[in-house]
């Protein structure tokens, strides 16, 4: 029996020029697949997370960073590009609220495209989407780490991540599917390794029983292994996002596409096509040549760190060490634009609790029971 294959994208966002490019008709998922068509038509199924509502609406949920959306007519655009599947459990797709998460479902039954990952409800939100491929089966199950995205027991939004949730959906795919892909939406963005915190979850939960898992939402690359068997691929990085900003980093501009492969013993083989997106045009371009042997020699250096746990731990501690005068000025300046003013002054690293204060929100986040407490205590005061 013939191989099941499966080719998987990380995050798409079209806004500005290109996203009214594809409201009026005027640019195509045709005219920009380009050099990625042959492997759309050599794949049996063709999975990409949409990072956004698909709605005209104006709504705007209450809550701490960027509001995105993109036409309802990204939903025919995708499937003119190949797509059969898109992801919806991200911390985007409630931005423009519940009426945007029931537009942008809307939206793509309308256009042939299937969805998994978000609902308008709980139950929705956490459906396992089967299909039937060359005689098999396969599930894949997509959540999403928590933020103001999620649906609960008042609202619809994307399928929360747990590790108890994950594990319960894996087993009932189980009992349907011959292959099962867990696809997570999770991670810190912009950094080029995973935490060793998130490196231990996903083996665990490689352990369970799945057949590959894939993540993505830091918009840059990291690299995958292979453990007992099942790949895991940390970040896919972005697949089509022409988000500009002066701070930009190279990364934003590189993503990779995962062909996967599926055979009649539940193994998984796998090949890794890199890319440009976005950087010029918009659009996609493989790499080729030496600019795809230094991406590739890059990838592999972030791949041999993730399998060593004490390079990670460094690598970690390193992009922390640049990131902390930004949290710790967010936890004391008591509005965003003194963040900017204070960045722009070269002052965020003057800002800091108390050393008592930092002693004692320490181990409220290192405690289980005193985090749980801490962030029932804010769910009710913080009306986001």
């Amino acid at each position: 029996m013939a191989e099941v294959k499966v080719l998987v994208a990380g995050d798409f966002c079209p806004v500005a020029g290109f996203e009214k490019g594809i409201a009026n008709n005027a640019v195509l998922g045709s005219n920009v697949a380009g050099s990625i068509q042959e492997l759309t038509q050599d794949s049996d199924c063709f999975i990409v997370n949409l990072e956004c509502p698909l709605t005209g609406r104006a709504d705007r949920v209450d809550k701490v960073g960027p509001h995105l959306r993109a036409t309802p007519k990204a939903a025919a655009f995708l499937a003119d590009l190949g797509v059969n599947l898109v992801t919806l459990a991200n911390n985007h797709i409630r931005d423009a609220g519940q009426m945007g998460v029931v537009e942008t479902l809307q939206a793509c039954k309308a256009a042939g495209v299937d969805t998994v990952g978000a609902g308008v409800n709980p139950s929705e939100a956490a459906r396992i989407h089967f299909m039937t491929r060359k005689g098999r089966i396969l599930a894949v199950i997509n959540m999403a780490e928590q933020e103001f995205n999620c649906a609960n027991s008042s609202r619809g939004g994307a399928n929360p991540f747990d590790i108890i949730s994950a594990i319960e959906a894996v087993r009932e795919a189980r009992k349907h599917a011959h292959h099962v892909l867990l696809i997570l939406h999770g991670g810190l963005e912009s950094a080029h390794y995973p935490s060793p915190v998130s490196v231990r979850t996903l083996r665990y939960l490689a352990e369970q029983g799945l057949t590959a898992i894939i993540r993505h939402h830091p918009h840059v690359v990291q690299g995958h292994e292979v453990w007992k068997g099942v790949p895991i691929f940390y970040s896919l990085g972005n697949f089509i996002f022409n988000w500009h900003t002066p701070v930009m980093d190279k990364g934003w501009y590189e993503g990779i596409l995962v062909a996967l492969s599926f055979d009649e013993g539940d193994r998984c083989s796998f090949t890794i096509y890199p890319f440009e997106q976005c950087k010029d045009t918009p659009g996609i371009e493989m790499m080729k040549g030496a600019q795809k042997v230094h991406f590739m020699s890059q990838y592999e250096a972030w791949c041999k760190t993730i399998e060593d746990g004490a390079a990670l731990q460094r690598e970690w501690r390193d992009t922390l060490e640049k990131r902390e005068n930004t949290y710790w000025s967010s936890l004391v300046l008591p509005h965003n634009l003194l963040v900017r003013i204070a960045r722009r002054l070269g002052l965020l690293k003057y800002f800091r609790p108390p050393r008592m204060r930092r002693a004692i929100l320490e181990n409220y986040l290192r405690c289980d029971a005193h985090r749980e407490a801490l962030l029932c205590i804010l769910e009710r005061e913080v009306k986001l």
